[in-house]
């Protein structure tokens, strides 16, 4: 009766009609992949026909019409009840947490409802986005569609696509292209309901095209290549081998550059349209030179492609036409002719870096690169902004240039550096690019820099680059875009000496010890100072005939140092260090403004003490260790003139006890020393860049116990030298803080705990991490981190360990982008460290052992040898129950499937033999598993036999070394170093002798280890029908069988990579010793040659480090639930997971068998 009153009331709550409300999509979920999040949902009940919109934001979606949720995926049919969402931003890329939202939409209109854990998610997903260049939307609710009329100001405010010979990210494809200035570019591309949408500011020494639009040579002269697919390329979605042309059709989209306001486009299929390719008329375009007449002044282009003069084939369908959300396959080339008439491409230079990149004509797979088109609005909290300086710009005054820029537009505070290189600057990290400006305020926007060199006498011939970088709370932006913050063409000038005043940063230059070994100091960086007139920069005032010397200085953070070594027939200084007459004795005199002086800067006529305080520093010759500094002011401190304490100094005769042998000064003031006046603000403490006005003199007393000067030498030789301590127009010279990358090779270099100097080398799939060793260290070793996040601590969760053990004085890694998921792109951080005695210095240094600049890349899928820490992934047990196993990665082998090989005899289809294998290890053991399907299950062999193959089986093929990209594949079977091992595990082998092990004679013996553990045998016990499984644990040892070529245990490690394959053997017949069949993983044409040449096993599995795989894998639930019915209750009982704590449970019911928790 209960029943039926529920079913009457179920359908007259049924037959009321509910508000709009109660109508939306249902059930929404988010799998998270990190760089790729999809988004599932339950389709809204009682529609048809509808398609469904998905939204994101940084903060949980109650309304769409918030300006923090934003569209990323639309149209999407009845059915699907999915979307895979690449995380991309048109910024850098960045950490995030995103909500989701889904809706429905029904004959164009749209039910905006949102209903929290419903159709929108309540929980943020965390992830990692992923730069993606921005195709603009032009259509309705984006922005106004541009003018083809040459002005490209109206495209400036977009994200660009640069294009530079120089970078390692493009790639010249074709003929010649010298640098930037010969060819290089800034491009566009946009989309609306109707047309395409292209422009480009292009560097170009010459432009000339001599073919009209519609013939198909016009790639010869002067164009724009863009290479698009009109279609939504999703992350799981293979890029296409070929040209497609019917749902998801390719183009090769080229722009006359000189067509003016005449016809521009020729668009190429690869012969997959009819004709193949094709002169568009009905355009819009501006295609010229960027000053008019001037073919040497580089080109503009700005041209509209409707959609539908694409549709010149009446045989194939419309065109689809791009929405937002959607993510275009695309490359960009540029064709180059520089000859006058000229009738032939001399140039090609492609946005995509891929080996291939030549031949996107004929291979979208090779394009590498997308397009996204973002919705207009893209939430708060923003991605973060372009945080760099644009519309850099160079004032040449040859011995002066003037750095000009525009601050960062939506910044307060920031400061701004500035750094100069021989070679365009793409990397201010990289050598030769040396940093010449620190802590430019906000508002400045201009940087004068004398071309100072530190090496006497300059006046050199140079060509300098420029770039300029912003820094807010002390972070610098280090991204670079030439033509915005760097410039693409070289100023030439002329250099002027400026002796260095050496930054000691330790790490490049050590800070000197003070102990009178001037080994420290190298001549060349010194100024020499001699009492006659002959030398043009250096004269005498009172001149000294017996006074002659070297004399250097030095700074850092906290303090001013000073070195000497003098040449003087007799040492003496009678009065004490804090005396005011400390000068008539022998002592060498510093003048030195702590202020950086530009080149329009007037020198003071008067001593100064606030802002830009004045010093003369007087250095007592003989106070060996004790305190040395007198320092004046010409009375604009109180007092004026003061002894120094708190000081490090050596100071005394050359050879100890001979007062005629001349002396050496090493000393360190640090500037708090100076701050004697509490009247008056702290001194400034220089920094790199900085020009400090300076000169430098010596007294000299040569009567022993004498009390007055007899004479003194000037570095400065205007004829008011004398009154230095009066006047500092009068010292003429200056100092200049070189970055000590500049003359760190006169130094020796710093000892190092850390590794330095890392740089990756970008190879899109493989990233070459290199470095410099620790140069205190002898005998370590080296380890090697990834992450899509710069890396500050290597316990991050997602810091991944990829390289170990590396041998000191290898100094690189070559990184395979490795993932045991779905390719994808990504953007990558790397650390170095280093390990002695097992012991790792964790520590990081940015920029010094840590990347601070992410390297674009493709990810490529590998198998995972699960490293078996014993924390998150401990050993099995050899059982037969491959629960132990559940969650690995594994593979499938499938004699239908075009990956895998049939090898020998013959298999009838999945049913006859298929399976799933897997890899793991830990440091004492290899483990294997297999869980095969097979109509019969015989092998009559036993281990010891070398005729096991023959009976089924698993081969497994693997190399017990770390493999790099670039070392090639093994031609035969080699032993240790690198051995090679074919290890057979006989199926039917029960929990005894189950392994034999060859090596293609390459052994004096075959392995037929007994040191082992295994269970292999069938699924169901008794039953030989049922297929077989394996598990089975093999100890390195095992694999040292013959002494001679196994002279030592192998242990892999994390990030080894082991090439493999496997074969599995298969007989049907009781009794029979012949094998009938054998399938390879590897589908190389000679895989069946895998016994013989590890070439063609074409595998390899991968140690990843165990965190790579997230937390809560391997899956963490609970086992062995049971009921116990006692009618009218049941009580549910169970394990709880293995390796939680502190964790709760939910229980769920249904009256079907539960396979998702979330079903109906």
């Amino acid at each position: 009766q209960r029943e039926v009153i529920v079913t009457v009331v179920a359908i007259l709550v049924g037959a009321v009609t509910y508000p709009t409300l109660a109508q939306t999509p249902q059930n929404i979920a988010v799998t998270n992949q990190n760089t790729v999040h999809i988004i599932t949902w339950t389709d809204q009940a009682n529609l048809s026909g509808e398609t469904y919109n998905v939204y994101v934001s940084q903060v949980p979606i109650t309304d769409l019409n918030s300006s923090s949720a934003y569209l990323i995926g639309t149209q999407i049919p009845e059915g699907q009840q999915s979307y895979e969402y690449q995380l991309f931003t048109p910024f850098e890329s960045y950490p995030v947490t995103y909500y989701y939202a889904v809706t429905s939409t029904v004959a164009g209109i749209e039910n905006t409802t949102i209903i929290p854990g419903k159709n929108a998610t309540t929980v943020g997903e965390d992830g990692t986005t992923t730069l993606g260049a921005q195709m603009i939307w032009f259509g309705k609710g984006g922005f106004p569609p541009p003018v083809c009329d040459g002005d490209i100001e109206e495209w400036g405010f977009f994200n660009i696509i640069y294009l530079d010979p120089t970078s390692p990210v493009n790639k010249i494809t074709s003929g010649e292209i010298s640098d930037a200035a010969d060819l290089s570019g800034y491009l566009w591309c946009g989309a609306d309901e109707e047309a395409l949408y292209f422009a480009a500011d292009i560097t170009d020494d010459y432009l000339e095209n001599t073919y009209p639009f519609d013939v198909g040579d016009m790639w010869k002269g002067d164009a724009v290549e863009f290479f698009l697919g009109l279609y939504d390329l999703r992350p799981s979605d293979p890029r296409h081998e070929d040209y497609g042309f019917t749902s998801e059709p390719d183009f090769q989209i080229l722009i006359k550059a000189n067509a003016g306001t005449d016809l521009c486009f020729h668009v190429y299929t690869n012969g997959k349209r009819t004709p193949g390719d094709m002169g568009i008329t009905g355009t819009e375009q501006w295609c010229g030179p960027r000053i008019l007449g001037d073919l040497t002044s580089g080109y503009y282009i700005e041209a509209k492609l409707p959609y539908e003069r694409l549709n010149w084939d009446p045989a194939l369908p419309p065109v689809p036409h791009p929405k937002i959300g959607w993510v275009l396959p695309c490359n960009i080339m540029i064709d180059d002719t520089d000859t006058p008439g000229g009738v032939d491409r001399e140039g090609q230079l492609s946005w995509s870096n891929h080996e291939d990149a030549g031949a996107s004509w004929d291979r979208p797979d090779v394009w590498k690169h997308q397009v996204v088109i973002y919705a207009l609005t893209p939430g708060p909290p923003p991605p973060p902004p372009l945080e760099i300086p644009t519309d850099i710009n160079v004032i040449n005054n040859q011995t002066v240039h003037t750095i000009t820029w525009h601050d960062v537009e939506g910044l307060t505070g920031e400061t701004y550096n500035v750094y100069m290189s021989e070679s365009p600057i793409t990397d201010v990290k990289a050598d030769g690019v040396f940093l010449i400006g620190t802590e430019i305020a906000e508002g400045e926007g201009s940087y004068e820099y004398q071309l100072y060199t530190p090496l006497q006498p300059g006046g050199d011939d140079v060509t300098y680059y420029y770039a300029v970088t912003s820094v807010v709370g002390g972070i610098e932006n280090t991204l670079i875009k030439p033509g915005i913050n760097a410039t693409i063409v070289g100023e030439s000038g002329i250099t002027t000496w400026g002796l260095a005043a050496i930054w000691f940063d330790d790490i490049h230059i050590s800070v000197p010890a003070c102990d009178g070994d001037l080994s420290e100091w190298p001549e060349q960086l010194s100024v020499y100072l001699e009492p006659h007139n002959t030398d043009p920069i250096i004269t005498t005032t009172i001149i000294s005939p017996t006074v002659n010397g070297y004399f250097w200085c030095g700074v850092d953070e906290e303090a001013l140092y000073f070195a000497a070594n003098v040449t003087d027939d007799y040492l003496e200084n009678i009065y004490s260090y804090d005396d005011g007459n400390m000068w008539k004795g022998d002592s060498p005199e510093y003048y030195l403004g702590l202020y950086d002086m530009r080149p329009s800067d007037p020198r003071h006529q008067d001593y100064q003490a606030t802002a830009e305080p004045d010093f003369q520093i007087d250095i007592k010759a003989n106070a060996g260790t004790e305190p040395c500094f007198h320092v004046y002011t010409n009375g604009k401190r109180t007092p004026g003139d003061i002894g120094i304490t708190g000081t490090a100094q050596w100071c005394g005769p050359r050879i100890p006890g001979d007062l005629t042998s001349g002396y050496y000064i090493e000393a360190k003031l640090p500037y708090e020393r100076l701050n004697w006046d509490p009247a008056l603000p702290p001194v400034p403490h220089p920094k790199i860049g900085w020009v400090l006005p300076c000169n430098i003199m010596v007294n000299d007393c040569d009567t022993p116990g004498g009390p007055y000067r007899e004479g003194q030498i000037s570095w400065s030789d205007d004829p008011d030298a004398g009154a230095s301590w009066d006047r500092p127009d009068v010292w003429k010279h200056q100092v200049v803080i070189y970055d000590p990358t500049r003359l760190a090779d006169y130094f020796q270099p710093v000892p190092t705990t850390l590794p330095t100097n890392i740089i990756v080398t970008n190879q899109n799939t493989v990233h070459v991490i290199s470095w410099k060793d620790a140069t205190a260290l002898s005998g370590e070793t080296y380890n090697v981190y990834v992450s899509q996040n710069p890396i500050t601590d290597l316990n991050s969760p997602f810091v991944y360990l990829i390289g170990t053990q590396i041998p000191e004085g290898q100094q690189s890694y070559e990184y395979q982008l490795y993932t045991p998921n779905d390719p994808v792109t990504v953007i990558y951080y790397y650390a170095v460290t280093s390990v002695v005695n097992g012991v790792e210095n964790t520590t990081l240094s940015p920029g010094i052992n840590t990347t601070t600049d992410g390297e674009p890349g493709t990810t490529t899928w590998a198998l995972a040898m699960v490293w078996l820490d014993g924390i998150k992934f401990h050993p099995p047990t050899f059982d037969g129950d491959l629960s132990d196993w559940v969650g690995y990665p594994r593979i499938y082998i499938d004699p239908t499937s075009p990956d895998n090989r049939i090898t020998a005899g013959v298999i009838d289809g999945p049913q006859d033999l298929s399976g799933y294998f897997y890899y793991a290890a830990d440091q004492n053991n290899l483990y294997f598993a297999a869980d095969v399907t097979d109509d019969y299950l015989v092998n009559i062999w036993t281990a010891d036999q070398g005729n096991m193959w023959k009976g089924d089986g698993v081969e497994f093929y693997l190399g017990l070394y770390d493999q790099r990209p670039s070392d090639p594949p093994h031609d035969d079977f080699q032993v240790q170093p690198e051995p090679d091992y074919q290890i057979l595990i006989k199926a039917n082998a029960g929990t005894g002798p189950a392994f034999h092990i060859y090596t293609n004679g390459k052994t004096t013996t075959e392995g037929n280890p007994t040191i082992t553990e295994q269970w292999c045998g069938e699924r169901i016990a008794g039953d030989p029908t049922s297929g077989w499984i394996v598990e089975a644990k093999l100890p390195y040892e095992a694999l040292t069988c013959d002494p001679v070529a196994y002279p030592q245990v192998i242990r892999p490690a994390i990030g080894w990579v082991l090439t493999t394959n496997i074969g599995i053997n298969d007989t049907d017949v009781p009794g029979l010793g012949e094998r009938q069949g054998q399938l390879m993983w590897s589908n190389y044409d000679e895989a069946a040659a895998s016994w013989d040449r590890p070439e063609t096993w074409k595998h390899q599995v991968v140690i990843y480090d165990p965190k790579m795989f997230g937390p809560g894998f391997p899956p963490s639930i609970p086992t062995d639930i049971s009921v116990n019915n006692n009618t009218t209750v049941h009580i549910i009982t169970w394990t709880d997971a293995d390796g939680l704590a502190g964790e709760t449970y939910n229980v769920y019911m249904s009256e079907s068998p539960i396979t998702n928790v979330r079903a109906d």
